[in-house]
C-alpha cells in the first residue's frame, strides 16, 4: 500500500512527512520517512534504492506509461513537466521508489479542467459502519487487495494535449541523450490521476457485477447466495469483507482484471492497526506514537489525565502570546498535520484539542507550542487507547 503523504513541493528539496504505515518492524520511525532522490543517493543503502528505481522503471514499461520521442520533434516553446521521486523504506524493510509527476505545473484548460479533477473518497462513517458489521458477523473475513501501479491504469481524457517530460533522474542511463518522454498514462502526481483511476475502477467493478452504493461512491456491494459482501475503495487500497469463501472467490475474479498484491486477513486499514476479538475491534496507530518519541523527543512520562490543560483556552491565550520562531512553527505544522489524521481515525478523545491547534497552523504562537506539547505527552501516556468498535450484537450472519 502507498502510504498517505503530506508534501510541500520545493523543487529538488521536496519535504515529505509520513502519515501512514501501521507495522512495527523497524528500530526507529525515522527509517520510514520519505526521502527525495538526492537524499536517498547519499545514504549507505544507495544500492537498494537503485534496485527500487529499476523495479519502478520496469513497472512503467509494463503499463506503457510513456513513449520516447526525439527532443527535436518536441513542439517549440513547449514546457516540460518534471518528476519527483518519493523514496521510502517500508516497515517490512522493503525499499520502494515511486515516481510522481509535478502536476502543479500542468495547465488548466490544456491538460485538465479545474472542475473535472476531484476524485471521490470513502467517508469515515462508511468505513466505521462496515467495520461494525465485520465485528457483528462471526463468519465474515476481510482482505486488503493492493492494485499494482493503480494510477498507471488511468488514461488521459484529452489525448491530443500531450505532456512532455524529461527522462527522470536515476533512469537517464537507460535512454539515449536525445530522449524526451511523452506521458501516456495518468501517473502519480498528475492533477487528474486519482479521478481517472476512480473512473477505471468504476468500469471494472461494474464489469464484475458489483452494485455501487447510491449514497457513497466508493462503496460497492453484492448479495451472493443470500449473503452480503462489501467492497471499499480507499485511494488505491481495496478492502473486501464478507463470508470467507465469497471474498476469496471475488478476489480471484478481481485478479483477472488487475495485477494485485493480496494480503492475508487484514490487520490494518486506513493506516490503522486493527486488533480484533469476538466482542470488539480496536483501531490504533502505533507508528504515530513512535514518531512522537523518536523524531520529536516526547517521552510521555508526565502523568496527565486530559488532552488539554484544565481551565485552558488556546484562542484566548494566543491573543497576547509571542510569535513562535520558524523552527518551532515548522515542527508544529508537522506534528499537527500528522495528529489530525490520527485523531480522526484512532483517537476521537483528541479531536477537539487537535482542531483547536490546527486553527493556528499559519500563525503559530508560543501558547500553541505549550498546548500541543501537553497534547503530545498525553497521547504517548495513553498510547494503548484507540477507536473502539463494540456493537451490542455480535451474532449476525450477514444475511
Amino acid at each position: 500500500m502507498i502510504a498517505a503523504v503530506l508534501a510541500t513541493i520545493d523543487s529538488e528539496e521536496t519535504q515529505y512527512v509520513l502519515v501512514g504505515a501501521s507495522r512495527t518492524n523497524y528500530s526507529n520511525s525515522k527509517e520510514l520517512n520519505m526521502l527525495t532522490y538526492k537524499q536517498a543517493m547519499k545514504t549507505v543503502n544507495q544500492s537498494e534504492w537503485l534496485k527500487a528505481i529499476k523495479v519502478e522503471h520496469d513497472k512503467m514499461k509494463k503499463y506503457n506509461v510513456f513513449k520516447i520521442v526525439h527532443q527535436n520533434n518536441m513542439p517549440k516553446n513547449k514546457k516540460m513537466i518534471d518528476y519527483t521521486w518519493a523514496m521510502k523504506k517500508k516497515s517490512n524493510r522493503v525499499y520502494l521508489a515511486h515516481l510522481a509527476a509535478q502536476g502543479f505545473k500542468q495547465i488548466d484548460g490544456q491538460h485538465y479542467k479545474k472542475d473535472n479533477k476531484a476524485a471521490p473518497v470513502i467517508c469515515d462513517m462508511a468505513i466505521k459502519i462496515v467495520l461494525t458489521l465485520y465485528v457483528m458477523c462471526s463468519n465474515w473475513y476481510s482482505r486488503i487487495t493492493d492494485v499494482e501501479g493503480a494510477f498507471l491504469n488511468g488514461s488521459f481524457q484529452k489525448k491530443n494535449k500531450k505532456i512532455y517530460t524529461p527522462v527522470p533522474k536515476g533512469m537517464k542511463r537507460l535512454y539515449p541523450a536525445w530522449a524526451v518522454l511523452v506521458l501516456l498514462a495518468t501517473i502519480y502526481g498528475t492533477t487528474q490521476a486519482a479521478l481517472q483511476w476512480y473512473r477505471e475502477m468504476y468500469l471494472s467493478l461494474n464489469y464484475l457485477q458489483w452494485n455501487k452504493s447510491n449514497i457513497n461512491p466508493c462503496l460497492w456491494y453484492k448479495w451472493m447466495d443470500r449473503y452480503l459482501i462489501v467492497f471499499l475503495l480507499w485511494v488505491d487500497d481495496c478492502f473486501v469483507v464478507g463470508p470467507k469463501q465469497l471474498v476469496l472467490e471475488e478476489s480471484t475474479r478481481f485478479r483477472k482484471v488487475y495485477d494485485t498484491t493480496d494480503e492475508d486477513e487484514s490487520d490494518k486499514y486506513v493506516s490503522c492497526k486493527l486488533t480484533q476479538t469476538k466482542e470488539y475491534l480496536k483501531l490504533t496507530q502505533p507508528v504515530k506514537i513512535r514518531r512522537l518519541i523518536d523524531e520529536f523527543g516526547y517521552s510521555g512520562k508526565k502523568s496527565l489525565q486530559t488532552p488539554v490543560k484544565p481551565k485552558s483556552n488556546l484562542a484566548f491565550e494566543a491573543k497576547d502570546s509571542l510569535q513562535a520562531n520558524e523552527t518551532e512553527a515548522k515542527k508544529y505544522a508537522s506534528v499537527i498535520g500528522m495528529l489530525l489524521h490520527g485523531a480522526q481515525n484512532s483517537r476521537p478523545d483528541c479531536i477537539n484539542p487537535m482542531q483547536e491547534c490546527s486553527g493556528f497552523m499559519s500563525n503559530v504562537k508560543k501558547a500553541c507550542i505549550d498546548h500541543y506539547d501537553y497534547l503530545c505527552s498525553y497521547i504517548i501516556r495513553t498510547k494503548e487507547r484507540g477507536y473502539m468498535i463494540k456493537p451490542n450484537k455480535t451474532n449476525w450472519y450477514g444475511m
